[in-house]
């Protein structure tokens, strides 16, 4: 099984970011408190610089975030995997923010089966 780094990130919430790496494991897990993920991602924002890292190993990133802004698919061409929405519905900011744990608890479920499915198939 690759070894997998998931980068969440979404508006308000978590503030502080966590690094855990077990080497006997084959998950990296990361998550960083950002709010949007765009363009501008690649200039120096961290799901960016832990993309570029994460390719020198081969090990994919999956980016979740409260906003996909505009131009983000560039991000696609330089190390980030893919990247998911954490909004299952039309939301205001506030009501985003009050539900943060949960939409990304929701969003990492379904990010993890799809990574699941595809691990049983190799």
């Amino acid at each position: 099984m690759n070894k997998l780094a998931v980068i969440s990130a979404f508006w308000g919430g978590v503030k502080n970011r966590y690094m855990q790496y077990q080497p006997n494991r084959s998950i990296i897990e990361i998550i960083e408190a950002a709010g949007k993920i765009d363009y501008q991602t690649q200039f120096g924002k961290t799901p960016f610089g832990v993309a570029q890292i994460a390719s020198k190993y081969n090990v994919p990133v999956f980016a979740l975030t409260g906003i996909i802004g505009e131009g983000s698919e560039v991000l696609l061409q330089k190390g980030i995997t893919a990247y998911f929405a954490l909004a299952d519905k039309p939301m205001s900011m506030e009501e985003s923010k009050e539900n943060a744990g949960y939409l990304l608890k929701k969003t990492i479920e379904q990010v993890m089966r799809i990574i699941i499915i595809q691990s049983t198939k190799s």
